[in-house]
């Protein structure tokens, strides 16, 4: 019979990541924290602190809101895959 080598992990890093989708139409609050967003696919519209930022796919933006939580919606009527990064 064989035997197979277990591999020992002795450590790790973890980088929590939030993978999330919001359908064209769709709006989400963001937590009120600072924090950074991908997106993977599709266009963000992100309104904090009363200005709006545009994020393509492939960009990324670090959110620092102040009195009001960040919200964020999918642009020209398709799906937003986006993550926040903590």
């Amino acid at each position: 019979m064989a035997t197979f080598a277990r591999p020992v992990l002795t450590e790790y890093v973890h980088i929590p990541v939030k993978v999330r989708r919001l359908d064209a139409n769709d709006v989400a609050v963001l937590p009120l924290a600072i924090q950074t967003v991908r997106v993977l696919s599709g266009t963000a519209w992100i309104t904090l602190n009363q200005d709006d930022i545009i994020v393509k796919s492939g960009e990324k933006v670090t959110l620092y809101p102040d009195r009001y939580p960040p919200v964020i919606s999918a642009l020209d009527n398709r799906q937003l895959v986006y993550e926040i990064i903590t």
